[in-house]
């Protein structure tokens, strides 16, 4: 397969952007066109108060199909960890109850044939200070492109003024 090329100067544009008014257990993002090769997500999360991970899911796929590296900053702490062969991203690792966290997340499926690659980080206070949470995840679907991204907690809810901004960019 020959290499794929995106031009540099491709803009990324504005797709949805969602702010909850009520809890809810997901924010969906569906109908996406499958021409992005990049997506970025950016969110303020605010958790119920329910302690919980919020998650990802590519194309409402729950099979064993992520794959995650995650590096974790609290205090003087880094700590590092591999997951494979998950039913989602698990972005917030152990979210407290009615924490908040800012995060962003950009994915990139080219095209059909690939795996998506996606970098994640977050910013999330506790009660020993800033956490800093940093992942390299990769969705192994190759056949499909990305036509949907679910936000979700895993049990509870997503509390109101959760906002989240999807943007998309295209070869040039």
């Amino acid at each position: 397969m020959p290499p794929v090329t995106v031009a540099i100067n491709a803009l990324w544009e504005k797709i949805d952007e969602r702010t909850l008014s009520v809890a809810a257990a997901a924010i969906t993002f569906s109908g996406i066109d499958t021409s992005f090769t990049f997506l970025r997500l950016t969110g303020y999360i605010v958790n119920d108060a329910n302690a919980s991970v919020f998650v990802v899911r590519i194309n409402n796929d729950s099979g064993a199909n992520y794959d995650m590296q995650n590096v974790d900053a609290s205090a003087a702490v880094v700590t590092g960890t591999r997951t494979t062969a998950q039913n989602e991203f698990a972005q917030r690792l152990g979210m407290a109850a009615s924490q908040e966290s800012f995060f962003t997340m950009m994915i990139s499926k080219p095209v059909a044939g690939e795996e998506a690659q996606a970098i994640y980080h977050d910013s999330t206070e506790n009660a020993a200070g800033i956490v800093l949470n940093l992942m390299g995840d990769q969705w192994n679907d190759v056949a499909a492109q990305i036509s949907r991204l679910d936000i979700l907690k895993l049990a509870n809810n997503l509390d109101a003024e959760t906002r989240i901004l999807l943007e998309g960019a295209k070869p040039a």
